[in-house]
């Protein structure tokens, strides 16, 4: 929700429960990356990929120390074991999925802004 006269950050999660290193999406991830670098550029608080399987881990832990230390402090990498205590961390329990950890309702609806359930026939 963008909110007049506030500058607003985005908190982005990325889940990655059920993927396998081998499936994960490389092009469309860079191409995500390089529209928010190029549209939305500072607008990003934090970028968190949870549920992160164990070769994605590893290979964070290396590109990591490569990386300027503002870039570092806006990505988290996380397994499913600190995922509560990453998220609460930033956002409060009643704003966040359950299963995130939170109290909120999970969202199945993929799309946004949401798609309608029903139309009006105006």
């Amino acid at each position: 929700m963008l909110v007049k006269g506030h500058v607003e950050s985005w908190f982005i999660i990325i889940d990655c429960k059920d993927v396998y290193i081998s499936q994960v999406p490389i092009t469309s991830l860079q191409g995500f990356i390089v529209s928010l670098q190029k549209n939305f550029r500072g607008r990003m608080f934090r970028l968190t990929a949870v549920n992160s399987p164990l070769l994605l881990k590893a290979g964070w832990a290396m590109v990591y120390s490569w990386l300027d230390e503002f870039v570092q402090q806006k990505l988290i990498i996380c397994g499913s074991k600190s995922l509560k205590k990453n998220l609460t961390e930033y956002i409060d329990e009643n704003e966040l999925e359950k299963k995130f950890g939170g109290n909120k309702p999970d969202i199945t609806n993929r799309f946004f802004p949401p798609l309608p359930s029903t139309y009006s026939s105006k």
